[in-house]
């Protein structure tokens, strides 16, 4: 039987960071997953790096941080098609209201919200957001 330590061994975690005040914490999930060795790709909002640096994120992770959707070093500018691919999971930590109505909607105007329409891959959101927020009836309609 694996022990909890190896657990995430290998597993390919997209993970994905929007911009609120809780962006922070996603720099802690980050070295909790790789410590349980997960291979972890880390894509996040302009937004979000009001809050954290990309040089934090691509330290921790040890692969480069992605955050356009038109990155011509990145697989011949088709990115998305390569990430949505190669993840076993996609995890979105913290997720905005903003980011939650896009995904719910079916936009995809950046890179991490064009990946979650690419993707065949399970999508776990963190919510993180003002209360009143999270109980607008549009939120609790699509959650």
């Amino acid at each position: 039987m694996p022990s909890a330590t190896t657990s995430l061994q290998h597993k390919k975690i997209l993970l994905g960071i929007s911009g609120g005040i809780a962006a922070y914490k996603s720099v802690l999930l980050l070295r909790l997953l790789r410590q349980q060795g997960a291979l972890v790709r880390v894509v996040a909002t302009r937004e979000a790096l009001q809050f954290v640096t990309p040089l934090t994120l691509e330290a921790l992770s040890g692969e480069r941080l992605r955050v356009d959707l038109f990155d011509h070093d990145a697989e011949r500018a088709m990115s998305h098609i390569e990430l949505a691919r190669w993840a076993d999971v996609i995890i979105i930590a913290p997720t905005t209201a903003n980011l939650m109505a896009k995904i719910a909607l079916g936009l995809a105007d950046d890179l991490l919200t064009t990946i979650c329409l690419a993707t065949t891959a399970p999508l776990f959101l963190a919510p993180a957001m003002n209360v009143m927020m999270w109980r607008a009836a549009t939120t609790q309609h699509y959650y």
